[in-house]
């Protein structure tokens, strides 16, 4: 399994080595599910407290301004 970003990490959820546009709508089709919703996805959690919400999506959005995750 992929590891769960930390808000202190890049979250380059789809593994493609960068933080992009895509990792944002891969947390945007998640947000506000929770593990058994039809759209949760467990990587879109990125502070791992079971519900994908802004604060996850704060924390993607957050790695795509940052430099070093580029």
């Amino acid at each position: 399994p992929t590891p769960t970003p930390t808000p202190d990490e890049c979250a380059d959820l789809n593994n493609d080595g960068k933080v992009s546009g895509r990792d944002v709508r891969i947390v945007a089709r998640a947000i506000f599910s929770h593990s058994g919703s039809p759209r949760w996805n467990p990587d879109a959690d990125l502070n791992n407290d079971g519900i994908v919400d802004l604060l996850d999506l704060k924390i993607v959005i957050s790695s795509l301004v940052d430099s070093d995750c580029r």
